[in-house]
């Protein structure tokens, strides 16, 4: 629904528009993190809908709730949502040519954000979550991981990637500035995300799980670009199944992909066997270290120290690093 509702602001056409979402549910990365319970496709709905409210009317949305809203839950879902409300808030800005109202959000987001925050800071004594005190303060340390992490997702959106760029230069060739220009706002806040991630090392998870924000902010700009070169609907049909086969085939075939995948279910028998082997076998109140802290304690139920410090208060904020290890696992004692 978001990337329909995104696609149809920028484009004008509810017609190409339904063709945003059907691009995206075929997606590799988009359809595995739909049905395992992540955050990644909440925020990138809400980051969609946000951008959908600034190209519908840029002013309208700066003087009323719903945009502040809108990034502040997209923030409360993944700390990363700051940085899109900057950049969303500068990109209203620029539309509305006036200073005030995108101060204005912005004070409004705060107020929004402050009572959350202020009880989050009361509860457990820190403002961000554990996991970006794991996860985060690593400098440029992470940025060889983040070239491979990208490189390795890379080649799955290679034909997407190609035919955004023919198209754009097409337009460039009609003189289609102002589409141009309409699009590039949601192309450079992609290219900027793609640098975060570049940065901070990406991610040990399956696949691109990352990259899924930006997603359906290139696809809005596809479909509005394929609607406005096209004479019809049924080319930018043609060019959607090449697309999202190309994507299907991209991700079943991926190496990275499928071993990663196949590890995860190489692993999940063993795990759950220790963790009801634990339960069966030792007391209650037997404390349990691990580094795969997830499965085994959810069937061991047993109290349990992670290693990693994904969910260890002293290890997320004094552990020692690691830079050579994987992104993730880097913070241990």
């Amino acid at each position: 629904y978001s990337a329909y509702r995104l696609a149809e602001a920028l484009s004008g056409s509810r017609d190409w528009a339904l063709l945003a979402p059907l691009l995206l549910a075929p997606t590799g990365d988009f359809a595995f993190y739909m049905g395992v319970g992540l955050e990644e496709v909440l925020f990138s709905a809400l980051l969609a809908l946000a951008a959908a409210q600034i190209i519908t009317d840029a002013e309208g949305s700066l003087s009323s709730f719903r945009l502040p809203i809108t990034l502040a839950l997209s923030i409360l879902t993944r700390p990363e949502g700051a940085l899109f409300a900057a950049l969303f808030l500068l990109w209203a800005l620029i539309c509305v040519r006036k200073l005030w109202p995108p101060i204005r959000t912005g004070l409004w987001l705060t107020a929004f954000l402050a009572p959350v925050m202020i009880i989050k800071r009361l509860y457990y004594g820190y403002w961000l979550p554990n996991t970006y005190y794991v996860k985060a303060n690593a400098g440029l340390a992470n940025m060889t991981k983040g070239k491979i992490y990208l490189a390795q997702n890379a080649t799955r959106y290679l034909v997407l990637v190609g035919i955004l760029a023919l198209l754009l230069i097409s337009a460039m060739l009609l003189k289609r500035w102002p589409l141009i220009w309409r699009t590039l706002p949601l192309l450079l806040i992609s290219g900027i995300w793609g640098g975060y991630l570049l940065i901070s090392g990406g991610d040990n998870l399956v696949g691109g799980r990352v990259l899924i924000p930006a997603l359906p902010l290139v696809l809005a700009v596809l479909v509005t670009l394929m609607a406005a070169i096209f004479d019809n609907l049924r080319s930018g049909i043609f060019l959607a199944i090449l697309i999202g086969a190309a994507g299907i085939i991209g991700y079943a075939q991926s190496d990275f992909v499928q071993s990663h995948t196949a590890r995860w279910e190489r692993n999940f028998p063993v795990r759950q066997a220790a963790g009801e082997h634990l339960r069966d076998n030792f007391p209650a109140d037997t404390l349990v270290a691990l580094n795969p802290a997830g499965i085994i304690p959810y069937y061991s139920e047993l109290p349990t120290i992670d290693m990693l410090g994904l969910n260890d208060e002293y290890i997320g904020h004094h552990g020692q690093r690691d830079f050579a290890l994987d992104f993730g696992h880097q913070a241990g004692d």
